[in-house]
């Protein structure tokens, strides 16, 4: 099966932008879909251990093309990271079935 080279952005982010974050990923910044699964960890605000729902991390990962790969980090960047924990990056990656991206 052929591969196709797309961007794949990862956002950590605090659990309770789920929703928020899926609607402005299929809505305005033309994402097709996501995946969203629990994260647990340690990082500069402490341990995040998934014991307390509210407090409680996710990890969201998207795979677009480098334009929407950008749009999507800027535009959650500039909506949420203020006033919530969030990091995110992306990478190069080579997917099989890349026409669904």
């Amino acid at each position: 099966m052929q591969q196709r080279s797309v961007k794949l952005v990862t956002i950590i982010c605090e659990s309770a932008l789920e929703r928020l974050i899926a609607r402005d990923l299929v809505g305005s910044l033309g994402a097709k879909g996501y995946s969203i699964c629990d994260v647990r960890g340690r990082g500069a605000r402490g341990e995040q251990d998934a014991r307390w729902a509210p407090s409680s991390n996710i990890r969201i990962e998207v795979l677009c093309e480098p334009d929407t790969a950008q749009r999507v980090i800027d535009a959650l960047f500039a909506k949420y990271a203020q006033n919530y924990g969030m990091v995110a990056w992306q990478v190069d990656v080579e997917v099989s079935r890349g026409f669904n991206f």
